[in-house]
């Protein structure tokens, strides 16, 4: 049993004990004193139980303001004042003689008039209740409302979604106090008013805004109609160092877009003849590989699919009976498999064949340095490509020569070549030589497929373009060196994969 029903039933016991204390106590010639201590009391008690009333009615302090606030010590207090007000008059009365009946009646009188009066206090006390708490309830109402109006004002709309929504609820505060109007008529005007506001600035934002998109599509339409001008004469005139006397004045944004759009088409034209340079040279190659040996090489599993499938295809000509002889080289019998070679060091041939190869089949001597950057590493070579450089192909071929039972020049995957690589118990380092041709695009690309594939990766670039490359490396997985430390870079993770 909750404390509250303990209170009430207190509170009832006393009630009962003033009328039994009335009846048992008047009499004429005390009737009167005893009436008046009676009524005291009941009139004492009557305010005990509007106070209970209000107290059960609004427990768990729903009725707390600042000034007023109802809870058990309230109440506890309440009881024991009544309880004195209840004993302090009867002290003064005389008990002695007593007339029972005259008591009896006037105990009748007394419990109708008094209960009568306690029921119409209650109901009163009641009625006030429910009206104080209807009207705190409405005030709540009123200022939550309120505060809802001023943060739909401070609110920024970026959409016409915000708006309606704010409309929305504008317009459920109205209906809710539709009765109430009256006391929110002026903050809703006023939040009406702001919105509308609101509303014309964001329309007048929408427009700016489509303008500015209109503008800028009609901008770009004519920048990229710009950039296809310029293009073209690059194309045209075959360089990028002159731009055409009508474009003095268009802006070096468009201009460099057009560079950058020139580059990419060179850069795929190169890659496309050099991939079929690149073929050509390989199949020819395996070609020459099986006249000589009709056999596949050793190292047949670790090529690449496409040197795999020259091989194929050159051991299919060879069964097939046709491919006895071939005319890809005009040379002497003794020199056929070595022509099938693009790059020598010069002690690698001795004197009659540097004679033959320079003078009869197209090669020519090539003064180069070592990779560790000394002079005098005297080449020979036969560059048919034209699209790349001596620089390039002689350092592809110099990196390849660091191992060359484990290295593959031009190795490559999914339509893209790494220029050299080496591999080891399945792992593979791939070395790519820059020289600053390629735009940014092309690179980050090509870092995207060498991280991909290939478990170490190495940039060779010269000293002066390194500070374009290092941004791309972590010097864990992939390194960006000159030619010196990446050569003892191949040399140590070729030992690493070893171990």
């Amino acid at each position: 049993m909750t404390s509250q029903n303990n209170y009430s039933i207190l509170a009832i016991i006393l009630g009962i004990i003033s009328f039994v204390v009335y009846s048992w106590f008047e009499q004429k010639g005390i009737h009167l004193v005893i009436n008046q201590a009676i009524n005291y009391s009941i009139l004492a008690l009557g305010i005990l139980l509007v106070f209970f009333i209000m107290f059960y009615f609004l427990q768990n302090n729903q009725f707390n303001t600042k000034r007023f606030k109802l809870n058990k010590t309230t109440i506890i207090t309440l009881i024991v004042i009544s309880i004195l007000l209840l004993t302090i008059p009867f002290l003064k009365i005389n008990y002695m003689n007593l007339n029972i009946e005259k008591i009896t009646n006037s105990i009748l009188r007394t419990i109708t008039k008094n209960l009568l009066f306690i029921i119409i206090a209650i109901i009163t006390s009641v009625v006030v209740l429910i009206i104080t708490k209807l009207f705190l309830k409405r005030k709540e109402r009123i200022k939550a409302d309120t505060k809802t109006l001023e943060e739909l004002e401070k609110k920024t709309y970026n959409n016409y979604e915000d708006l309606d929504e704010a409309k929305n609820i504008i317009k459920q505060i109205c209906n809710k106090h539709r009765n109430l109007s009256k006391h929110l008529q002026e903050p809703t005007n006023k939040t009406e008013n702001i919105l509308k506001t609101k509303e014309y600035l964001l329309q007048k934002l929408k427009l700016e805004e489509k303008r500015k998109r209109e503008e800028k599509r009609k901008k770009e339409k004519n920048n990229k109609q710009i950039i296809n001008k310029i293009f073209n004469y690059f194309k045209e005139e075959d360089t990028i160092k002159t731009i055409p006397i009508w474009a003095k004045n268009t802006e070096q944004e468009i201009i460099e877009e057009a560079k950058r759009k020139y580059y990419e088409h060179t850069h795929e034209q190169y890659r496309q003849e050099r991939t079929k340079e690149i073929n050509k040279e390989q199949e020819e190659q395996a070609k020459q590989f099986i006249i000589k040996n009709k056999a596949l090489p050793s190292n047949y599993q670790e090529l690449s699919e496409e040197e795999q499938n020259n091989y194929d295809q050159a051991l299919k000509q060879l069964e097939q009976g046709t491919l006895t002889k071939t005319e890809s080289y005009e040379v002497e019998e003794q020199d056929k498999y070595l022509a099938t070679r693009r790059f020598f060091l010069a002690k690698e041939l001795n004197k009659e064949q540097k004679e033959r190869f320079t003078k009869k089949y197209g090669y020519k001597h090539k003064p180069f340095t070592h990779l560790n950057g000394k002079l005098g590493n005297n080449l020979i070579i036969n560059n048919q490509s034209k699209t790349e450089s001596d620089y390039h192909f002689c350092t592809k071929h110099l990196l390849a020569k660091i191992d060359d039972e484990n290295s593959h020049i031009e190795y490559s995957i999914k339509e893209m070549r790494a220029d050299a690589v080496f591999k080891y118990r399945n792992k593979k380092i791939a070395v790519e030589v820059e020289t600053g041709s390629n735009n940014k695009e092309q690179i980050i690309k090509k870092i995207e497929w060498l991280n991909k594939y290939f478990n170490y990766w190495i940039i060779l670039a010269p000293k002066k373009e390194q500070k374009n490359y290092r941004v791309y490396v972590d010097k864990k997985k992939s390194f960006c060196l000159g030619s010196k430390k990446a050569e003892q870079k191949i040399l140590e993770l070729k030992e690493q994969l070893l171990k």
